[in-house]
């Protein structure tokens, strides 16, 4: 008969606790990284509750009673784990557990005479580290070291040690830890029973305890209902998911995915953040129980209707079909939403499932519960706009309550389903997806309806990659300009398009007082940052100038040639007025444009002293100085990472140079002496008279003839 059980209580229905000999090693303490995390997110669970005085369930543990000797079948890991916390208990508070003595291993005798010796060792815990202290001990031997057993011991009570000494009444608060205890009394554990258990998997699965559970804990408010869902459970619903996996393969895990889901959807519904963190046993008694304050028969409710609206005519759609029919994975396609994969809800049920995808497969369900009274254009028209607001929100789509905005997720399923069931946007809604994005859909939900002949027209360049749903960088009111975006950013040199954009204006952005977004010949990221409204500054001066690019190629046959030709009038321009801009550099010598994330530290009043960034965020090694990094074709050498770009050295005459915002320094390379200043010319404004970098390339010429003793003088 099942019980609930703790490790204290357990003691009084058995005897003795015996790890037999065919049972494995003792593995929670093995140091791989794999076993080190499980251990770490283990025993921080456990922390975590029993800190808060809250309870935590280990699951099941079960095994063969006989002679009031308990030989588990299932448990081991985790009883292991509750005496080693129990013995540290009793050693920290000086408490005499004389029921630690009753829990042993047979697995060989070295780990035996250990738990044995352990149970009458007390530790100096304020001064020393456990297992150091253990094994400095004359009891200790030698050969310890290698029972695999006890060095995991070893290596789990250090990480007790670290993680629970400063628990305040630990002893007593371990009691809020429990499992559902199962004895199957004289059931022969013989070692031909342990080696089919370890072949054939075990002799009840977590699943089949899972069901158990859960049929136990609903039949107390509703018995006809739990045989209901078990009988779903164990036929249509195992149907559905196998048609939607791998086939010939158990669906345990995936169906436990999809009731994480569904739990995570309860969650929201009632504000608040997703429930991962708890055991699918944790989540019945929450769910599911009568115990749980909630509304169970809601909550059945609801995880009946997400698996019943995948079905027909009593049988289960194809799902993948479905999804097909209203998502795509290739190049923009009418009626369709573009994803990087198409079937959301096998993403659900292997488990792999971002808080993106779980807003998406919600908006989809909901559609699948009210069939009858959306029209499928219509339905068509709305999952656009979700999937265009989830692309737009990745800051705001938080279940945290810690981030400044907390958890997003209940307003924003509020959000998504009246969109989906009416058609509506809630702009007064507080805190749910972006602010830009839901204003941009309103305005294009309402323009699609006054100009259904450009819908199209608008959804295909929705889906271009750089856009991915925000229009903004062009504006609804440039219609005319939706073709000649994809033409530009399809079948053009990204480098050409950056210089004639800062030829025509600055279009860059200034992200802080120190750092600008410009683009990138290579990176789409950098394009992606400035078509989309954000802190920023400066996004209207890009939209501005791509829009009078957009314009200028429109008639142009040869996209590549206009472009060129902006960027050549630009700079001839400039040298025939003799004014050098910072950004004339910029378009006229590629050392300024690396191909990188395109982010520079520059600031307004200083624009010659431009850093061009190789990261995306901040100054590193491999940062530089493009008005030095031009010399280097120059000089025959390259800018030195040591001075974080800044330097370019010539060894053989024992020089360097630098620069600032007005000239240029020849310095001496063993004392850092200037040996020469080349100063640029500039007018009232500041802006350079004559190329600096021509100037000083004509001047390393001079110098690179001098003798060593000459370029000292």
């Amino acid at each position: 008969m099942e019980q609930i059980m703790t490790f204290t209580t357990i003691f009084d229905t058995v005897n003795k606790i015996v790890i037999p000999k065919i049972q494995r090693d003792f593995a929670y303490g093995r140091t791989d990284s794999q076993t080190a995390n499980k251990r770490a997110r283990f025993l921080g669970s456990i922390y975590s509750k029993i800190s808060n005085g809250q309870p935590i369930s280990l699951d099941f543990v079960y095994g063969d009673l006989r002679d009031g000797v308990l030989t588990p079948l299932d448990g081991q890991q985790r009883l292991t784990i509750l005496f080693l916390l129990y013995w540290f208990a009793s050693k920290k508070e000086n408490i005499d557990l004389g029921f630690l003595k009753n829990f042993t291993y047979e697995t060989r005798p070295s780990a035996r005479d250990f738990c044995e010796k352990l149970v009458n060792f007390t530790p100096d815990l304020d001064n020393q580290i456990i297992s150091e202290e253990i094994k400095d001990q004359n009891w200790f031997p030698l050969e310890w070291n290698n029972d695999p057993t006890i060095q995991s011991m070893l290596v789990v009570l250090d990480d007790i040690q670290k993680q629970f000494s400063g628990v305040v009444n630990l002893r007593e608060k371990l009691e809020n830890i429990s499992f559902h205890f199962l004895a199957i009394e004289k059931m022969g554990l013989t070692d031909e029973l342990y080696i089919k258990m370890n072949s054939r998997g075990k002799l009840l699965s977590d699943f089949e305890h899972f069901k158990a559970e859960l049929e136990k804990q609903i039949s107390i408010y509703n018995e006809e209902k739990s045989k209901t869902v078990i009988e779903k459970i164990d036929t249509c619903w195992t149907t559905l998911l196998w048609e939607c996996s791998e086939k010939n393969k158990a669906v345990d895990s995936e169906f436990l995915s999809y009731f994480n889901f569904i739990c995570n959807i309860i969650r929201f519904i009632d504000g608040k953040p997703r429930c991962n963190h708890l055991s699918v046993f944790e989540k019945i008694d929450e769910f599911f129980s009568d115990k749980s304050g909630q509304n169970p028969e809601r909550n059945i409710q609801i995880l009946e209707q997400y698996f019943d609206c995948w079905f027909e005519h009593d049988k289960p759609i194809n799902v993948q079909a479905f999804f097909d029919n209203f998502i795509t994975t290739q190049a923009h396609e009418p009626g369709k939403i573009k994803l990087n994969k198409s079937d959301v809800f096998r993403k659900c049920i292997s488990g792999d499932i971002s808080l993106g995808d779980t807003i998406l497969l919600y908006a989809f369900i909901v559609y699948r519960q009210n069939m009858k009274q959306i029209q499928e254009k219509d339905f068509r028209r709305r999952i656009r706009i979700v999937n265009n607001l989830i692309q737009n929100s990745s800051d705001q789509i938080s279940d945290s309550e810690n981030r400044s905005l907390g958890n997003t997720l209940p307003a924003i399923i509020k959000q998504v389903e009246s969109i989906i069931r009416d058609g509506k946007i809630k702009l007064d809604l507080p805190a749910n997806f972006n602010s830009y994005q839901l204003s941009e859909e309103q305005e294009k939900l309402e323009w699609t309806h006054n100009n259904p002949e450009m819908a199209e027209s608008l959804f295909t360049l929705e889906d271009h990659h750089l856009l991915y749903g925000q229009i903004a960088i062009i504006g609804l009111e440039n219609s005319n300009l939706f073709g000649q975006f994809s033409r530009l950013f399809e079948k053009t040199n990204w480098d050409l398009i950056d210089c004639a954009m800062l030829s025509l204006g600055d279009y860059f952005q200034q992200e802080n007082s120190w750092r600008i977004q410009i683009g990138s010949s290579n990176f789409d990221s950098a394009w992606k940052n400035l078509f989309h409204k954000s802190g920023s500054t400066g996004f209207d001066n890009t939209k501005s100038v791509l829009t009078e690019l957009l314009g200028k190629i429109s008639n142009e046959s040869d996209v590549s040639k206009a472009l060129e030709k902006i960027a050549e009038d630009f700079t001839a321009g400039c040298e025939n007025k003799k004014e050098f801009p910072w950004k004339y550099y910029y378009v006229k010598y590629e050392a300024f444009r690396p191909g990188r994330y395109g982010k520079c530290i520059y600031t307004s009043e200083k624009p010659y002293e431009l850093i061009v960034l190789w990261t995306e965020r901040q100054q590193s090694a491999n940062a530089y100085n493009p008005f030095i990094k031009a010399l280097e074709k120059a000089i025959r050498n390259s800018i030195s990472r040591e001075s974080w770009g800044e330097r370019i050295y010539s060894m053989d005459n024992n020089l360097y140079i630098d620069s600032d915002n007005t000239n240029y320094y020849i310095r001496n390379a063993t004392d850092e002496d200037v040996q020469e200043t080349v100063e640029i010319l500039q007018n009232s404004d500041g802006i350079d008279k004559e190329d600096r970098i021509r100037k000083i390339q004509e001047k390393m010429k001079e110098v690179l003839l001098y003798d060593r003793s000459d370029s000292q003088r």
